[in-house]
């Protein structure tokens, strides 16, 4: 064989493998860096992920202490029983005091609503409608946690009196039992 032959088929064998070293090189080595590589951005990602969790984590766990506190401070505003004698004394007192004239008061049996209990009462009364207006607002500005559920409020034409009708709810504490 003539030597420049063989050189030629060396230097092409060397090549070849030469070639396939680069390929190997570049699947074994390279290309696992470039995954490494693609995969600690998707590491840095997820690590600016958790921090903006935690941050939020963080955020949640303040609103929900202040919550609670919210809700200690208005349990503690509740009063431990419905008291309703005492309601009922100062409802008749303001309707005297503006002379409204009390024609109904009917309790309903106390109602359980998880954060506090209420108990119903059914109110009708008399009188003008600024007489009316004034004694709703004495109720509203006293001590009791009340509210006034429903309200009508009816009239005949030429006549200063009017009939109100109404549900005044009255709130307390849980865990009493009236």
């Amino acid at each position: 064989m003539d030597p420049r032959r063989v050189d030629m088929i060396g230097r092409g064998l060397l090549l070849v493998c030469l070639a396939a070293f680069v390929l190997l090189l570049f699947h074994r080595g390279v290309r696992p860096l470039l995954h490494a590589r693609r995969d600690l951005g998707s590491f840095r990602e997820a690590g600016r992920i958790m921090m903006d969790a935690r941050g939020t984590l963080d955020q949640l766990s303040l609103e929900v202490e202040q919550l609670t506190q919210e809700i200690e401070a208005n349990e503690a505003r509740l009063p431990r029983s419905a008291n309703l004698d005492l309601f009922l004394e100062r409802l008749e007192s303001s309707a005297r005091e503006t002379h409204v004239h009390v024609e109904l008061l009917a309790p309903r049996a106390a109602g359980d609503r998880g954060l506090f209990r209420e108990q119903q009462v059914d109110v009708r009364v008399t009188g003008s409608f600024p007489q009316i207006y004034a004694m709703l607002d004495r109720l509203e500005r006293s001590d009791h946690l009340s509210r006034i559920e429903q309200l009508s409020i009816a009239g005949t034409e030429g006549e200063p009196r009017c009939a109100a009708d109404m549900r005044l709810a009255l709130y307390f504490a849980p865990g009493e039992r009236e």
